[in-house]
């Protein structure tokens, strides 16, 4: 930032520091190397007193991107409901939105953290903004299967993540199919019952099931 004498004003003041003359050459040329709200005030110096003082002014400097925590997902199977917080944060001029990326897992590249050359994401969109710093992948963008997801993150001021934070999620909403299928090597003991049949100790059954994503795990027989 740079202070000139204008108005009369000859000195100057940045947030609770002292006030400090400007240069003879009439202006003073001051960087402000850290990211935050600095306040500044100019006034003019009569016989060592400040006798007449400007209004205070803001100034906002934000060169940072904003910051994406890690993300922990474990390497469990999720259901359809599943969603996914991520927190991110932005100090000065506050995070303005997060993106996010799906991408098949032999299209990136973990070590680069980087999608392969001419490789395409299969879908992607914005994420909702919760509350305490969470914005949320809605479990209708969360596909079938098993995918990498890479989130970049902007400010306020257009400051943009370089590097992608990505977590793997494995989904799987499809449900299992199942059929009984009854063998025996002689007829019922009994007839009908109340929309029943009757087995004797002969029988024996057979359950088929339809393979989902995550692979059947427990067969119930109650």
């Amino acid at each position: 930032i740079t202070f000139f004498t204008a108005k009369n004003f000859n000195h100057y003041q940045i947030n609770d520091g002292g006030w400090k003359e400007i240069g003879d050459e009439g202006s003073e040329k001051v960087p402000l190397e850290e990211d935050g709200i600095y306040t500044i005030r100019m006034c003019r110096y009569t016989d060592d007193v400040p006798d007449r003082l400007s209004e205070a002014k803001e100034i906002q400097i934000d060169n940072a991107a904003p910051n994406i925590d890690l993300i922990k997902v474990d390497d469990t199977w999720k259901d359809p409901d599943y969603k996914l917080n991520v927190f991110v944060k932005d100090s000065v001029s506050g995070v303005k939105a997060v993106y996010w990326e799906r991408w098949n897992p032999a299209d990136w590249n973990a070590e680069t953290g980087m999608p392969n050359e001419k490789a395409a994401a299969q879908a992607s969109g914005t994420l909702t903004q919760g509350s305490d710093g969470r914005f949320i992948l809605q479990a209708g963008d969360i596909a079938d299967g098993t995918f990498v997801y890479a989130f970049t993150a902007e400010d306020r001021m257009g400051n943009k993540t370089e590097a992608a934070t990505t977590a793997t999620i494995k989904k799987d909403s499809t449900k299992i199919e199942t059929s009984v299928l009854v063998q025996t090597s002689a007829e019922p003991e009994a007839a009908e019952i109340v929309g029943k049949k009757w087995y004797n100790a002969n029988a024996a059954f057979s359950v088929q099931t339809a393979q989902n994503r995550s692979g059947l795990q427990t067969i119930v027989i109650a």
